[in-house]
């Protein structure tokens, strides 16, 4: 069973199963459609990174543990929170691996803070607040990962490299501009006053892009042909007034559609 990082108690380490967490709807979701396995294994098997972890001590042994099997990923420091924007001016790393939960000042601002510092640098945030709020912040303030604390080996050394490589992550890999897109929405009620009217089918379809699934798998799962679902998306799209299924799908999370 793959090693996770220390959960709400700081005094032991949990296990858990990959990709059975609170957050598993939310967790595949904006995948698209072009970036198939194959290139996600390629753009990660030859990225070397190095990376600052901003935690506490007991945090930053478990992160360190967690990546010791990623041959590409050089951990060049370990900072508390209040040390974070010297160091990484200091080291400018490739990414700044941070635990929002020893973050005291606002998270946006801080990350707005490390920005300013070391504009090369990416940050990466493992938080246990409300996922759909938590990625509108980070978003926002120019990260470029936002993923729970409960994360598994092999998936943080794999997004910590994917970044490395110009993807953004929550729990898969999608466009830095699709992510940094999320940040123009405003952290809201799980029910928008607005709710978009989708058909019974849309709804089937949405649900099943926010799940990862492929336009192939959602018409085997749905008994449609894959042009039907293609045709589906397209509606979904116009009906959420979305340039593309990132944003169709963050707009059903706001409206209540999705939870």
């Amino acid at each position: 069973m793959p090693r996770s990082l220390i959960s709400g108690r700081p005094e032991r380490l949990i296990r858990v199963k990959a990709l059975h967490h609170r957050h598993k709807k939310f967790s595949r979701h904006l995948m698209p459609s072009s970036v198939q396995e194959d290139d996600v294994k390629q753009e990660t098997s030859s990225v070397r990174c190095t990376v600052l972890l901003i935690a506490d001590p007991l945090v930053r042994f478990a992160l360190k543990q967690l990546l010791r099997t990623a041959g590409e990923v050089v951990v060049v420091g370990e900072v508390l929170a209040e040390q974070a924007v010297a160091a990484v001016r200091q080291l400018s790393p490739d990414i700044a691996l941070i635990d929002a939960r020893r973050v005291d000042e606002d998270l946006s601002e801080f990350l707005r803070r490390l920005g300013t510092a070391a504009p090369m640098t990416k940050a990466i945030v493992l938080s246990e607040d409300d996922f759909r709020d938590g990625v509108v912040r980070v978003a926002g303030a120019g990260g470029w990962g936002y993923l729970p604390r409960e994360v598994c080996e092999q998936q943080l050394a794999r997004d910590v490299r994917l970044v490395a490589g110009g993807k953004a992550v929550m729990e898969c890999a999608i466009a830095h501009d699709e992510f940094a897109m999320l940040g123009q929405l405003s952290p809201v009620p799980a029910r928008d006053a607005t709710t978009v009217a989708l058909s019974q089918k849309e709804g089937s379809v949405i649900q099943a892009m926010a799940e990862g699934q492929t336009d192939s798998q959602i018409a085997k799962q749905l008994g449609v042909s894959t042009p039907t679902v293609k045709t589906h998306v397209r509606s979904i799209l116009r009906k959420t007034h979305s340039r593309n299924r990132a944003a169709a799908i963050a707009t059903a999370f706001r409206g209540g559609i999705l939870r």
